[in-house]
């Protein structure tokens, strides 16, 4: 009995000892800690990796992704709004595609046919020329260049070519006493390029009289001359050179207050999409509107206007907008002559639209007169 007594308290006093709650904790928190320090040293490691290497290497990725996509895009909308703006441009200038190469090729022949004849009877009157991209006519008394040279820029309708005008051109010539110059558009009658707006056209017809200026011609003896919509072009690059303080005289045949307003006049029978064609135009950059040049301009000014015009009637024609806008002008002269010769009209109601009908005879005179006189 008393062995087992002795070692019943042997055992008592060995638990005692074994389960004190720090004997066994206490190990067990170090190891624990030990072990989180071993994975934080890890997580500093691999975060430490993360930023030297794996971090940059996503930025830069993701701004290669990024800067490719806005590309795209940009590719995208620009191939949009190019391929907008040439409908839009085919619309408003038919002359882009109104011939085929080969009838342009005919075209251009039968000029040189005319004016190799003109050339015959009046040596050296007549030439073909070349500036950048764009090829026209000039009719020259003279090859000498002189500060009191008479210059006339013969801006076309929408659907015209120079090739076209060569004897009609001449006649102007010949009565006026004026050197011309006519260019077709860009784009147009075999020249290249495109004019995805029409900012190309008044960059190009502003070259044309720049080109003229730096040879010594004053000013004040160039007309800018246009029909239709190239009267439109020839307000709009006299508006521009008035903004260098370089004042030219300014002659308007059929034109009209804004391409907005023709073009809202010829769609206004279309059936929903009628309204939107002008602001659709706008947006893609064909904003021709000579009349918000009109208070610019501080030559002479003749225009040459036809009541019984369909295409561009009384409302919506530059010369209306010169009488509204009379007493803020500061033109030097405003000369009007009236499409009125009714004999003549009637003889070519049946064959011509009255827009594009050309002057009488009558109605010529009275241009080479006011072309005279402005020039004077």
């Amino acid at each position: 009995m008393a062995i087992i007594g002795t070692f019943g308290e042997f055992a008592h006093a060995a638990c005692s000892h074994f389960m004190k709650p720090e004997k066994i904790i206490n190990p067990i928190t170090a190891c624990i800690q030990q072990q989180l320090g071993h994975l934080k040293q890890n997580i500093d490691s691999v975060f430490t990796c993360w930023k030297e290497k794996v971090e940059p290497k996503i930025t830069e990725q993701s701004t290669i992704i990024e800067a490719t996509l806005s590309r795209i895009q940009k590719s995208i909308e620009t191939e949009c709004s190019d391929a907008a703006s040439s409908t839009v441009a085919l619309f408003v200038l038919p002359s882009l595609a109104s011939l085929s190469n080969g009838q342009i090729e005919m075209m251009r022949r039968l000029a040189k046919v005319d004016i190799a004849e003109v050339n015959q009877k009046w040596p050296g009157t007549c030439d073909i020329i070349q500036l950048g991209t764009i090829q026209g006519i000039a009719f020259a008394h003279s090859k000498e260049v002189n500060p009191e040279r008479k210059t006339l820029f013969y801006f076309l309708g929408n659907n015209g070519f120079w090739e076209q005008r060569v004897y009609e051109l001449l006649e102007v010539h010949r009565h006026t006493g004026v050197d011309i110059f006519c260019y077709n558009y860009r784009g147009t009658g075999g020249n290249t390029q495109f004019p995805l707006t029409d900012k190309a056209l008044i960059d190009d017809g502003a070259m044309q009289v720049r080109n003229i200026l730096l040879q010594g011609v004053s000013p004040r003896k160039i007309l800018l001359y246009g029909k239709s919509l190239g009267a439109g072009v020839a307000a709009e690059i006299a508006g521009l050179l008035e903004d260098e303080n370089i004042s030219v005289n300014v002659g308007s045949e059929t034109g009209f207050r804004s391409l907005a307003a023709v073009i809202a006049h010829v769609t206004k029978d279309i059936p929903l999409l009628g309204p939107k064609c002008a602001p659709i135009a706008h947006e893609y950059g064909w904003r021709l509107h000579p009349e918000a040049v009109l208070t610019k301009l501080k030559g002479h000014l003749i225009i040459v206007d036809n009541k019984q015009d369909g295409l561009i009637p009384p409302a919506i024609s530059f010369g209306t907008a010169v009488d509204e806008a009379k007493p803020s002008l500061q033109l030097r002269s405003i000369t009007r002559i009236e499409m009125n010769d009714r004999e003549y009209e009637r003889e070519a109601q049946a064959v011509r639209d009255p827009h594009t009908r050309p002057l009488s005879m009558q109605e010529r005179e009275e241009l080479y007169a006011a072309i005279r006189q402005v020039l004077a």
